[in-house]
C-alpha cells in the first residue's frame, strides 16, 4: 500500500524468511532485525507504522525515541496494538485472544497508548479505526470449543479488538519516505 504514496518504502522483520518474502512481495527494502538495523543515514521518513509491535517492547519510550530520530520534521507515527480497554478483554479476561504472556509484555488501552505517545514527545495524537482478524479456531478455542481442520484457519474479523493512534513529530513539512516496522513490510 505504501508504494502507491511514497517514493521509498522500507521495513524491518525479525524473521529472515518472512523478511525475504515481504521484500519480494512488496519491493520494499526489508532489513532483518529491529529498527536499529536500518542504516543510520536512512532517516527523514514521512511515516513509520508499527502494527502489533509496541506490546512486545520492554522500553517503549526508548523505542519511540528511536522512531522520532528516523522521522522527518513533520513525520507521523502510527501505532496499532491489542486494546486491553476493549469490551472483549472485559468479557474474556485471560481467554482474550491477545492475552499472550510472556510474548506481550505491556498492554495498552486507547488512553494509555495516547499518553505514551505524548510522553514520548509526539503531538496531536488521534485515533484511527483499525480492524483485526483472528483465526476461527483461536477464537473458538478461547471460548473452550475445539475446531480442527481447514475451518480453524478461516479469518474472523472481530470488531474493537485493536486500538490505533497516529501522532506527529513536529510541524515542518518533508516528503519522501514511508516505513513499516514488523512482518510483511
Amino acid at each position: 500500500e505504501a508504494k502507491k504514496h511514497y517514493s521509498y518504502v522500507a521495513g524491518t522483520e525479525l524473521s529472515e524468511d518472512a523478511g525475504r518474502h515481504a521484500g519480494a512481495l512488496t519491493g520494499a527494502d526489508v532489513f532483518i532485525g529491529e529498527l536499529t538495523t536500518i542504516p543510520h543515514d536512512l532517516r527523514d521518513f514521512d511515516i513509520i507504522v508499527a502494527i502489533n509491535v509496541i506490546e512486545h517492547i520492554y522500553s517503549p519510550i526508548d523505542f519511540l525515541a528511536s522512531v522520532r530520530e528516523r522521522l522527518g520534521m513533520n513525520g507521523h507515527i502510527v501505532l496499532a496494538t491489542p486494546d486491553i480497554g476493549s469490551f472483549w478483554y472485559k468479557i474474556l479476561k485471560s481467554r482474550w485472544p491477545s492475552f499472550k504472556i510472556p510474548e506481550h509484555v505491556v498492554f495498552y488501552s486507547q488512553e494509555t497508548l495516547t499518553d505514551l505517545l505524548k510522553r514520548s514527545g509526539f503531538k496531536n495524537p488521534f485515533r484511527i479505526k483499525f480492524a483485526h482478524a483472528f483465526p476461527l479456531g483461536l477464537v473458538l478455542g478461547k471460548l473452550g470449543l475445539n475446531l480442527d481442520g481447514k475451518l480453524s484457519d478461516i479469518p474472523v474479523w472481530v470488531p474493537k479488538t485493536m486500538t490505533a493512534v497516529s501522532a506527529q513529530k513536529s510541524s515542518y513539512p518533508t516528503k519522501g519516505r514511508g516505513f513499516r516496522q514488523g512482518a510483511s513490510a
